[in-house]
């Protein structure tokens, strides 16, 4: 089939609303319905390039979408410009879109805040947690000036505010209870986050909730967890975000960030393999290795703790296997693991599940995502949050309000008492 032919076939499937499967040198063209209700509004280029469709399928393997080189006036046509630039491109083109609507929800929360005349720690965190949004790359300066900006500006009642590193804490002067606000997200460590030596970490929340995003964001942020070997036991490692886990030894991790998101707004039109490979060729052409190196397995008898190599930092992962009855390995990670330099994170779909003696007990911190009512009453009672009760559930209740935004709500227990509970730590 010639070049030509094939995007008059594409062109005639935009204009019928039909999804079509067209085979092309021997690579499936998926034109799906989600593709043609995202370009069925767009120009027919005057200056489509068949050359460069025709290479890009046939030489690099789809990496690249050509739609953008055949439609006009799309948001996605920055990423044709050329591999790893135009994907940067087009996720930096993303996050400020995603700043200026975060601003306008944070004046609608602000307004919303002050008809219902409320200041606790509650009323206040929509509008905290919106502003945060905007500082996602700025710089420490930056940060601070914003800072000082929101708490000139915010109503605060009966808040303290104040600077703790880099972040904004929020203090009820009578109480003592209080709640971080973590902004910067760039190239310099926040402040200590989480526990060390080692950090424990249970992650709970029902299907759908985030989990495994919020985790493959932790580990993909740049200077927030510390390892040089990562663990993964999962049932499922056919998972887009462990598959993207792997190219952590061969790219930083920012660059696994961006095509990570890359590929969540163009799934239908790249592979997974594709465009791992090529975004290493384009970034690393000899395959040079990072310091870190990713096991994946789904057998968890692989994860022998007398193996690990304790002069490496180690982290592992468990992923969802609270409904398996034999927990031997996960506890002997959770009880002994700190003598081989090992940090655990273990995710679970429910609280009152995991095993209370080895892994609960000596969890030192937790990330909570929206649970049912018996596991955040199971939650206040055996976890160290050092809040009153009844503010507790209500920080849990407004973080979790809206199932769309996936909050949650991270408690560190070994954080003196008023400082252990933070929002948006990533």
């Amino acid at each position: 089939m010639k070049p030509e032919t094939l995007v008059k076939k594409i062109i005639e499937a935009m204009e019928t609303n039909s999804p079509t499967l067209i085979t092309y040198s021997g690579k499936k063209v998926h034109i799906t319905q989600k593709i043609i209700d995202k370009y069925k509004h767009c120009k027919v280029r005057d200056d489509i390039d068949l050359e460069r469709i025709d290479e890009n399928l046939t030489k690099k393997g789809g990496f690249l979408p050509f739609l953008p080189l055949i439609f006009a006036g799309l948001v996605a046509a920055g990423a044709t410009a050329g591999g790893a630039a135009g994907i940067a491109k087009g996720v930096n083109e993303k996050k400020a879109e995603a700043a200026a609507n975060a601003e306008a929800r944070r004046h609608n929360l602000a307004m919303e805040r002050e008809a219902r005349g409320g200041s606790g720690v509650g009323d206040i965190l929509g509008t905290v947690k919106e502003f945060g949004q905007r500082f996602g790359e700025e710089t420490k300066k930056t940060v601070k000036e914003g800072s000082s900006k929101l708490i000139d500006k915010i109503d605060t009642g009966e808040m303290k505010v104040k600077h703790k590193g880099d972040a904004i804490f929020f203090k009820n002067i009578r109480s003592g209870e209080g709640i971080f606000l973590l902004k910067y997200k760039g190239n310099g460590v926040i402040f200590e986050i989480f526990p060390n030596n080692p950090m424990l970490m249970c992650i709970c929340g029902s299907s759908g909730s985030g989990k495994t995003h919020l985790t493959f964001n932790m580990l993909t942020t740049p200077n927030l967890l510390d390892f040089v070997s990562l663990y993964i036991y999962t049932t499922t490692p056919e998972q887009s975000y462990y598959q993207f886990l792997k190219a952590l030894e061969y790219l930083p991790k920012k660059d696994v960030q961006d095509i990570f998101q890359y590929y969540e707004e163009n799934e239908e039109e790249v592979e997974i393999k594709d465009i791992i490979e090529n975004f290493i060729k384009s970034k690393n052409p000899s395959f040079n290795p990072t310091d870190i190196k990713v096991f994946l397995t789904k057998n968890v008898n692989d994860l022998d703790l007398s193996n690990i190599d304790s002069n490496r930092k180690n982290l592992i992962l468990f992923d969802d296997c609270v409904a398996q009855r034999n927990q031997t390995v996960q506890q002997k990670f959770f009880t002994k693991g700190r003598h081989h330099n090992c940090h655990c994170i273990y995710q679970s779909q429910s609280f009152y599940g995991i095993d209370s003696m080895f892994i609960r007990k000596n969890a030192n911190c937790f990330l909570l995502f929206e649970l049912n009512d018996k596991d955040l009453s199971q939650i206040i009672q055996s976890i160290n949050h050092g809040m009153d009760r009844d503010t507790f559930k209500k920080v849990c209740k407004a973080q979790w309000r809206n199932p769309d935004d996936h909050g949650y709500v991270f408690v560190n227990t070994r954080k003196p008492a008023g400082e252990r509970v933070m929002i948006d730590i990533c």
